[in-house]
């Protein structure tokens, strides 16, 4: 991307500059960073390269963390809940405990979609540092992330899962081919959520 007011003055980029541009970019593609616009603009005009900002993604293996990470936290609280409730001594008490499960599931998933808003990252991305963007590297937001991105598409592969026999490998596959993706370096390691959402998972 070329400063567009120098065109627009007649004044065409060096030679050298053109070759410190290219050496730039290749130095960067080499250390695994993808440039993000920042905003800037100059009068409405896209912003020059030396204005962008530059992140590194983040590695499949922080990202499978996070997710695990992210995951254990509901399972935790239900395999409390199923352990409590078997020691019980009556129903009554069983019940209770099943509330106060409950009630622990609903506020870590609203602390959860509150995280994921404002940071853009979720319990899992902050302990691997890491977070969501959008294709500007700002902060994707509610409709994004947590709609789009998770909401949406695990509720319409949760859906199909339930189909008779087809469902749960459909479902299988999705799983195994968002996985690959994140190895896919020359595609950004945007996964099947990522493209839904048009978003990018970088390093903090």
């Amino acid at each position: 991307m070329q400063d567009l007011r120098s065109h627009q003055n007649g004044n065409m980029p060096s030679d050298l500059s053109l070759v410190q541009e290219k050496n730039r970019h290749l130095e960067a593609s080499a250390n695994n960073v993808r440039p993000f616009n920042d905003g800037i603009t100059f009068n409405g005009e896209i912003a020059p390269v030396e204005f962008e900002q530059e992140v590194e993604l983040a590695s499949p293996w922080q990202r499978i963390t996070a997710r695990t990470v992210d995951g254990l936290l509901f399972s935790f609280i239900g395999v409390v809940a199923a352990v409590i409730t078997a020691a019980a001594e009556n129903r009554s008490a069983a019940n209770v405990v099943m509330i106060v499960m409950l009630l622990a599931m609903l506020v870590l998933v609203v602390y959860q979609v509150v995280i994921m808003t404002r940071d853009g990252q979720s319990i899992g991305k902050k302990l691997m540092g890491i977070r969501v963007v959008n294709e500007d590297g700002e902060n994707p937001g509610f409709v994004r992330y947590v709609l789009m991105r998770e909401f949406g598409f695990n509720l319409v592969f949760q859906l199909i899962s339930v189909l008779p026999f087809i469902g749960p490998i459909i479902l299988i596959c999705v799983n195994l081919a968002c996985v690959v993706m994140l190895f896919l370096e020359e595609r950004d390691r945007r996964t099947l959520q990522d493209m839904v959402a048009n978003t990018y998972v970088i390093k903090v």
